[in-house]
């Protein structure tokens, strides 16, 4: 019997991932656990934690190559530029008010796209800056600091 529920677990998980989620919702009310799919819960559970993850470095990137952006070419930028980085802030914050675990990593998670935020920032300047993107070193990154930023103008 285990067999059958597993495979139509499985199944239903492929065809219609709602219904499956509220499959494994009633199965946890009921405390029926062995209705529970596990390898596709726990598939599910740990892809919905990369996926926050990676939100937030997504946006870190965003809000960070902005910002470099705006302090090596201060008088380049524009409203929309501005706008960016308040709607990243907001998103991050917003991000890290719903998920209180992420805030202890999102340090850690900065760090980890610095490069491609400085990869962003040195594609869309580009030809308008002599610099050169590997001198542009933060040794302190810090969320709280970029979530505070404030663009002149």
């Amino acid at each position: 019997m285990d067999n059958v529920v597993e495979q139509a677990s499985d199944t239903l998980y492929g065809a219609d991932e709602h219904a499956w989620i509220e499959r494994q919702i009633a199965a946890l009310r009921d405390g029926a656990l062995d209705r529970l799919d596990r390898v596709n819960l726990i598939a599910y559970l740990t892809d919905m934690a990369a996926r926050d993850r990676r939100e937030l470095g997504s946006r870190l990137i965003v809000l960070y190559a902005h910002i470099l952006k705006s302090r090596i070419q201060p008088e380049r930028a524009t409203e929309s530029s501005r706008l960016t980085i308040r709607e990243q802030q907001r998103a991050i914050r917003r991000l890290l008010k719903d998920l209180p675990s992420l805030r202890h990593r999102a340090d850690a998670i900065l760090r980890d796209v610095y490069p491609d935020a400085v990869e962003m920032a040195f594609d869309e300047m580009g030809k308008l800056t002599d610099s050169d993107p590997a001198a542009w070193s933060e040794p302190d990154l810090d969320v709280a600091a970029l979530l505070h930023f404030e663009v002149a103008g």
